[in-house]
């Protein structure tokens, strides 16, 4: 198709006057048009920003406090992580120096930079700190649990 069939076209289309069928055929053609100039240019803006199917309007805006909810999130990850890497440490001393020749049944931790020795003591902080992740797993199974109730929530809003 020429240009000045092309442009009858798209002037048809302003004015509303093709089939659905002659608007996809003028869609398909804009798309493969090699050498657009600003009509065919704005036509095809046009023809695509019309087949965006418009979101939703929501029922009702999420609480402002779920903006803060993907950090605290990330933040209890890190906690989990870091809890973990000193108790598996702990744990992989302690096991090992059973099992290695040349080293003493010693238990040594170092907290908040100080040594301590006392076997009672850091196992009693690796308890607590294994208590921590128990805890802030419990929260990070509840903070899921409320994101996916609020997904449900919203889907339902929508009527999907």
């Amino acid at each position: 198709m020429n240009k000045t069939d092309l442009h009858s076209m798209i002037d048809l289309y302003f004015e509303a006057q093709l089939s659905a069928a002659q608007e996809e055929e003028l869609y398909r053609m804009l798309l493969a048009c090699e050498d657009a100039d600003d009509k065919v240019s704005e036509a095809l803006a046009v023809m695509v920003m019309t087949r965006i199917p418009a979101a939703p309007k929501r029922k009702e805006a999420m609480p402002a406090r779920r903006a803060r909810k993907g950090l605290q999130r990330y933040l209890a990850a890190a906690a989990v992580a870091a809890l973990i890497a000193v108790g598996g440490t702990f744990g992989i001393r302690y096991l090992l120096a059973d099992r290695a020749p040349g080293v003493s049944d010693e238990l040594v931790a170092f907290v908040g930079g100080e040594r301590v020795e006392n076997r009672s003591v850091i196992m009693s902080i690796v308890d607590s700190q294994l208590s921590d992740i128990g805890e802030t797993s419990e929260f990070i199974e509840l903070e899921i649990t409320s994101d996916l109730d609020d997904i449900r929530e919203a889907l339902d809003n929508y009527g999907i």
